[in-house]
């Protein structure tokens, strides 16, 4: 379960530590590890909300970590390395966080991490006050957005290219993504 703060601040950073065991922060034989979707959804939400995420494991008594726990480190690593453009030197916006949608922006780039299209294939968000260039996924895969019937954006990304855990389309503005106001 990802937390849903209901405070946001780009101007303050901060950060949320979670272990990856899901029963204490210290070696527990046999204790529940979460899933690498949820610890990429707990991660997108706090870059969003601009935050950092510390992530603890709790090694042996021998000082060794357990394979269960360094294969989920090991496919957290993969899915950051290919989505970095998202993580890593951005702020949080211009998007506020949302059950869904989150958002983080660097220069003209603004990227929309979708938790969940819930089976479709196309998630609504409000308007941005600037003109979208293009598109894409991270991957350069175009997309299509477009406007809502009721004036907000259409953001369409077919089923096959969706990932498993977070989603992210990279919208290019025509202008400085933090000139643009915050966006309910």
């Amino acid at each position: 379960m990802v937390f849903v703060s209901t405070n946001f601040d780009n101007s303050t950073m901060w950060e949320g530590c979670f272990k990856l065991a899901s029963d204490g922060w210290s070696w527990i034989p046999n204790a529940s590890v979460k899933s690498t979707t949820d610890c990429i959804k707990l991660l997108t939400h706090h870059v969003a909300c601009n935050g950092n995420v510390l992530l603890g494991v709790g090694p042996r008594p021998d000082g060794t970590i357990e394979e269960r726990q360094v294969q989920r480190l090991q496919e957290i690593g993969y899915w950051v390395k290919n989505n970095a453009k998202a993580i890593y030197g951005t702020r949080g916006g211009p998007y506020m966080p949302s059950k869904f949608v989150y958002s983080t922006y660097k220069d003209n780039k603004v990227y929309l991490m979708i938790h969940n299209f819930d089976g479709r294939e196309t998630i609504d968000i409000n308007n941005i006050q600037a003109n979208i260039v293009s598109s894409k996924l991270l991957n350069g895969t175009p997309i299509s957005v477009t406007k809502a019937w009721w004036g907000g954006l259409a953001i369409h990304v077919p089923e096959k290219l969706q990932d498993d855990a977070v989603t992210i389309v990279e919208l290019t503005l025509d202008r400085k993504a933090s000139d643009v106001p915050l966006i309910p």
